[in-house]
């Protein structure tokens, strides 16, 4: 048995963090969310509202860092759906971040700054 076993693999570091998401669907509706964690390629979000998996969504993530505003936009597709109590939490993958983005999101989530 290997010492990797049990222990969760990812692709990207990701770091836990509390911002203000848009997402807007095909039919155009917005909801509201909160990021719970970023990486370089994708996010969990909390959102009231539910989303199939592959349903693909415009996301806008109002970033704060070091008390400058940052706006993150996106392409995303919905990889996985948690039903909660009260909500629910998605898990999206980024599909189209512009490069100064990527490599915003690639330092924050691996603590580069």
């Amino acid at each position: 048995m290997s010492e990797d076993q049990g222990i969760e693999q990812r692709r990207h570091p990701r770091r836990g963090i509390k911002w203000k998401v848009l997402i807007r669907d095909k039919a155009k509706e917005v909801v509201v969310g909160r990021t719970v964690n970023v990486s370089v390629s994708g996010a969990l979000i909390e959102v009231s509202h539910k989303y199939n998996i592959n349903e693909a969504v415009d996301i806008q993530i109002a970033a704060v860092y070091l008390g400058k505003k940052i706006k993150i936009l996106s392409r995303a597709v919905v990889r996985h759906t948690v039903v909660r109590t009260s909500d629910f939490q998605i898990g999206i993958e980024f599909n189209g971040l512009k490069p100064e983005m990527a490599q915003f999101l690639d330092d924050f989530a691996s603590g580069v700054i």
